[in-house]
């Protein structure tokens, strides 16, 4: 006797390995577009950052001719804000300079907090990428700076008359890069490099 409750596949419906099929490629699909995602948002993070810096360089300036003082700008070496990073330098802060006290250290009026980089942006730690790391790191012992005493900073000035503490013969750069794209310290292939003219203070971004 035939069975006649058979239930008979519907017409066009997808069998389970056909779906599974579907799944996989939707998934690489996801997957792939996350990634693209992902790295555009980094770019435009990383294009954003040097646009601030390299105009805030260009508005030091300025202020060292308004003021008609010198005016250094500082960047800062600590770990990120969750602490579970490494020291690195994430941002900077510039002080007109008003005088030096007792022990040699410099009196800034700092007009602004520190400027913390976008999360994850750093300087390459490479001195070939970010010339300025060659200056000498000092600690942190400037009141009112607003970072960690454990911080340490590099810095160059910017004189009243538009030029530079830095070596006039030599090129000087920073760049700056995601923390995670950083491999055996080489320089990634997406990154930002703001050039200093040591004579005219000016900053140019790259």
């Amino acid at each position: 006797m035939k069975n006649i409750f058979r239930v008979r596949p519907a017409a066009g419906a997808f069998t389970l390995v056909e779906m599974l099929l579907v799944i996989t490629i939707v998934a690489l699909l996801l997957g792939l577009a996350g990634s693209s995602l992902s790295g555009t948002l980094q770019s435009q993070t990383l294009a954003a950052t040097a646009r601030q810096l390299g105009g805030d360089l260009e508005f030091a300036a300025l202020l060292a001719r308004k003021e008609n003082r010198p005016v250094d700008i500082l960047f800062y070496k600590f770990k990120p804000g969750d602490d579970l990073g490494e020291h690195a330098y994430r941002g900077y802060q510039f002080g007109v300079l008003e005088g030096f006290n007792d022990k040699g250290v410099p009196e800034y009026r700092f007009l602004t907090e520190p400027k913390r980089f976008s999360r994850g942006v750093i300087l390459s730690p490479r001195p070939e990428h970010s010339t300025l790391l060659a200056l000498p790191e000092k600690p942190v012992s400037m009141p009112g700076a607003g970072v960690p005493e454990t911080s340490s900073y590099i810095s160059y000035q910017i004189r009243p008359d538009g030029t530079t503490t830095l070596d006039p013969k030599q090129k000087h750069a920073v760049t700056l890069v995601m923390e995670t794209d950083l491999e055996k310290g080489d320089l990634p292939p997406d990154f930002r490099t703001i050039l200093i003219n040591p004579v005219t203070a000016r900053a140019r971004v790259y």
